[in-house]
């Protein structure tokens, strides 16, 4: 296997000061990488990380060289210009070879960060009116990084696809034509992309066919679909053209009482609301030539990045097809298609095979699922939680919703069963599962009975009213833990985590142990992400869950990419000795020394007997000893974890920040382990 080289990053920059920029941080790696909330449609899902004090003076030194293109989008302001230190860190990451600098700032001193960001023209924001500035710099910077990702004989230009005629709207207003003039006239204010409009670019000499057809094959369509669209002729084949070129399309709806009927190929494209109420709205303008461009953006990089992951993971194919898949658009050679993700709901792959049996449909996913596609009936753990130092990634929770989303979707595509430790809080992990789960079923790849496991320790299983059990589909499988036996301790009430009553501490103790020994003794793998650095009990869940699969000689894949524990645990691998390995540190420099005291007494007394998992006799407690651990995992070693995977993609697992290299790994692992790699 080769290396897997991302084909773009982008690293957004912000002083902690800067509030605005906080928040448009956020709204970037939403807008290129992705809602968590709408996994199941096709999103630009390109690699964003975001950067901002660490220390209180500057952002960390940034490694540079891990994607074919880079850029780094720097939001200035008077704090990031007026400190030494930042000047000094900005002028480091702009010297020539480093990335493609992108400079927004809202205030005009930004080009005292450097000489590089005094011959750069700046996006300024202060520009803008503030309830602007948000959208100003999605548009800008989309625009930016479209053009970066461009094909030969290819523009950022929007070909507006629209009607002529007039409708009578009731105030006999403009039908499309109206629309098109006022989005050109945006257009032509602002450095975001050129509008291809017939009547100014075809002249009365020119073939008319002919230009149109050039026009749509270097453009993103942008259908105006207002009431009179779809009758006329010319519209229908702009469209067509569209499809049958293969170019990104953006629908515009501008409908105001409707149409007769609707053309059949305005589906699977992208769709924004334009009211004709609200024509001449710049907001408005904003979002759709914004959206536009995120369109072009997108198909340039799912080409480059099923380029990239075919040649690296081995995926054979005959087309690299950055499309939805539909009848229209399938190429006239059979063969294997591999297409970004979402997977094709079951229904439509039917479909397509009826009339295309000669082509084998699948996505991203399910192509990397090859490497592992006999994990029917392996049960695989997935531990993932939020890290405290996520920021020090480049990380943010929204990231960790992604990754979650994604390796859930590859194991589930190799028919693998999923089990997951976790809770049932609003907004968690395990109701993203559940949403998953949801759009498997809305699309008819309906999932087998208690296919996905989900382990309870006590006292967390308290809180299952039979509200939550009826909600939940015959594809979840519960398995509550024992419930311990502590003097003091009342077993049938809930008790929080944070609970500083060391009776209570050991009852949470003793019910988080026996959940991980049963998942460790029921499932045969184990994928960590993230975890918090400071236990709830004396050792920290993911070093417990690890110690239980390795225990057992079972496999374990470590996404390091995310800080958090099972960043220390690689680091412990690899010979260091954490600090976060430490009783110090564990014990919040003595916060929680009565508690561990207490836990290792009881634990050296015996008093809560043996548990017996994977056929060995465990005692219920053990006394806790961070030197002791250390020095294992040490001499462990990467190859200690016998996942299939060699030293050197370990490590690649471990240091990897994009995701799909470190999906691709695990199932690579996988299917070294009980798949079949042949193919």
């Amino acid at each position: 296997m080769g290396p897997y080289v991302p084909p773009l990053h982008v690293h957004v920059v912000h002083h902690p000061r800067h509030e605005d920029a906080k928040r448009w941080a956020e709204a970037l790696v939403k807008w290129l990488n992705g809602n968590p909330e709408d996994f199941a449609a096709p999103q630009a899902d390109i690699p964003v990380f975001v950067w901002t004090s660490v220390d209180g003076e500057k952002p960390p030194e940034l490694k540079w060289g891990q994607a074919r293109q880079e850029v780094l989008v720097v939001l200035a302001g008077v704090a990031m210009a007026g400190s030494t230190e930042w000047r000094q860190w900005a002028q480091q990451q702009a010297k020539p070879g480093g990335p493609q600098l992108i400079t927004c700032s809202d205030t005009e001193h930004c080009g005292n960060l450097g000489p590089a960001f005094q011959a750069q023209q700046a996006v300024r924001l202060d520009h803008f009116d503030a309830a602007e500035r948000e959208t100003e710099l999605l548009l800008r910077v989309t625009h930016a990084l479209a053009r970066k990702m461009l094909g030969p004989n290819e523009n950022t230009s929007l070909f507006i696809s629209h009607t002529k005629k007039y409708a009578d709207l009731n105030a006999k207003e403009d039908d499309g034509r109206a629309f098109a003039l006022s989005l050109k006239e945006f257009l032509d204010k602002r450095p975001s992309g050129v509008a291809f409009f017939d009547e100014v670019q075809i002249s009365a000499t020119d073939p008319f066919k002919d230009v149109l057809q050039a026009g749509v094959a270097s453009s993103v369509m942008v259908v105006l679909h207002t009431d009179r669209f779809s009758s006329r002729y010319w519209c229908g084949w702009e469209t067509l053209q569209a499809k049958l070129q293969r170019r990104p399309i953006l629908v515009v709806d501008a409908l105001h009482d409707g149409e007769p009927q609707s053309l059949s190929y305005l589906g699977n494209a992208h769709t924004l609301r334009w009211d004709p109420k609200d024509r001449d709205s710049v907001p408005r303008r904003r979002r759709i030539v914004s959206a536009a461009l995120l369109e072009l953006l997108r198909l340039r990089h799912d080409e480059s990045r099923l380029r990239e992951a075919q040649a690296a993971f081995e995926l054979k194919a005959v087309h690299v097809h950055p499309f939805r898949p539909e009848l229209a658009t399938l190429p006239k050679q059979g063969g294997k298609l591999i297409h970004p993700d979402p997977p094709l709901p079951v229904n439509e792959r039917k479909l397509i095979a009826e009339h295309r049996s000669d082509i084998e449909i699948v996505s991203l996913t399910q192509a990397l699922a090859h490497h592992a596609q006999k994990l029917e009936g392996k049960r695989i753990a997935v531990s993932i939680s939020e890290a405290p130092d996520l920021s020090a990634f480049g990380m943010s929770k929204l990231h960790l919703e992604r990754i979650w989303t994604r390796v859930a979707t590859h194991l589930l595509q190799t028919q693998a069963q999923l089990a997951y430790g976790g809770d049932l809080r609003q907004g968690g992990y395990t109701e993203q599962l559940f949403e998953l789960v949801r759009g498997a079923i809305d699309s008819g790849a309906q999932l087998p009975d208690e296919h996905i496991h989900l382990y309870l320790g006590w006292p967390v299983h308290l809180s299952l009213t039979d509200t939550i059990k009826a909600s939940l589909p015959s594809v979840f499988s519960l398995h509550p833990s024992g419930i311990p036996a502590v003097h003091g301790v009342d077993s049938q009430t809930f008790i929080k985590p944070q609970t500083m009553v060391p009776q209570e501490r050991l009852a949470w103790t003793l019910g988080m142990t026996a959940m991980r020994r049963s998942m460790a003794n029921d499932c045969h793998a184990r994928v960590m992400v993230g975890g918090q650095l400071v236990a709830v009990s004396p050792i920290p869940g993911l070093v417990e869950e690890f110690l239980t699969f390795v225990d057992l000689d079972k496999p374990v894949y470590l996404i390091g990419g995310f800080g958090g524990m099972t960043r220390v645990i690689a680091r412990a691998l690899q010979g260091e000795r954490p600090r976060e390995l430490t009783t110090a540190f564990q014990d919040e420099e003595g916060k929680q020394t009565e508690i561990r005291t207490s836990i290792d007494t009881a634990a050296r007394a015996g008093t809560h007997g043996k548990v017996k998992s994977g056929g060995r006799e465990w005692p219920a407690l053990e006394p806790v000893d961070f030197d002791a651990i250390t020095a294992r995992l040490g001499k462990m070693g990467l190859s200690g974890l016998k996942n299939g995977l060699d030293d050197k993609e370990n490590l690649r697992l471990i240091e990897s920040q994009d995701p799909v290299e470190q999906v691709g790994l695990v199932l690579l692992g996988l299917g070294r382990k009980w798949g079949n790699t042949s193919e």
